[in-house]
């Protein structure tokens, strides 16, 4: 059963946490996974749903160095619970993050680069597209082929993708 509750903050963040105001949190998957009590994390209950985000840290509690007043952050793990206005939280992020880390740490990617990626469609991989299209490198993206290809196809052209393709297509054209 899913309640709207409102909490009270305490008027600053404990030492080692941020103050975030959320700004936006999709609604994903593995967020109904959860809610449906499918997902391998388990929150203890009762608990706030929401596993991504965008938010804006408003105030840092003592000891705070990492992040600043008007930093924007994304949580660093699933589970904090982003579907609020505003919260407490310790760590910065999952998808978003992680695509910009994959894309930033192991290959110094100039515009007019090229990467390859399967699972295009994932989070992760939408994440990945949207910043090659900000970087200005150039994305192929592989998909598994269904009957909505086409959607598909266009979501992700949209998102910013050069090259939308099936692994059936890469693995026929591609040998």
């Amino acid at each position: 059963v899913l309640k709207l509750q409102t909490i009270e903050l305490p008027d600053k963040p404990p030492a080692g946490h941020v103050h975030v105001k959320w700004l936006a949190a999709p609604i994903n998957p593995a967020d109904l996974n959860t809610l449906q009590g499918v997902y391998p994390i388990k929150p203890p209950l009762p608990a706030v749903a929401g596993n991504e985000g965008y938010g804006r840290v408003e105030q840092v509690g003592e000891g705070v160095t990492a992040v600043r007043v008007g930093d924007h952050v994304l949580p660093a793990k699933a589970g904090q619970g982003i579907w609020r206005t505003d919260g407490h939280h310790k760590e910065t992020e999952v998808n978003p993050p992680t695509a910009y880390r994959m894309l930033k740490d192991f290959v110094d990617l100039k515009p007019g680069d090229t990467i390859i990626q399967n699972g295009a469609n994932s989070a992760v991989g939408k994440a990945v597209i949207q910043i090659c299209r900000l970087r200005g490198i150039h994305s192929v993206n592989i998909v598994r082929k269904r009957d909505n290809l086409s959607d598909l196809v266009k979501e992700l052209k949209e998102l910013g993708a050069d090259e939308v393709i099936t692994d059936e297509q890469l693995a026929k054209e591609y040998r």
